[in-house]
């Protein structure tokens, strides 16, 4: 199932908000190395503000196994 999740609907899909930062941790942090904004195992950055919407994929267990950030470019990103 995919997901659309926003900061103010997050806490309707139980704990795939703080999944998905954490696959993010595991995916850039410890697998890439990169250098960016972690804590407690969470990963997220600039862009993670609440006009971004993410799309969420979780199997059929619950757990997320995929995840792309959308940020508007309506308004300024930095």
């Amino acid at each position: 199932m995919i997901d659309c999740i926003t900061w103010e609907t997050a806490h309707l899909y139980g704990d795939a908000w703080a999944s998905h930062h954490r696959l993010r941790y595991k995916l850039f942090v410890e697998r890439q190395k990169w250098d960016v904004p972690n804590f407690n195992q969470l990963e997220y950055d600039q862009f993670d503000t609440p006009a971004a919407v993410y799309l969420v994929w979780r199997d059929n267990a619950g757990k997320v196994r995929a995840t792309t950030r959308l940020v508007p470019t309506s308004r300024p990103i930095c």
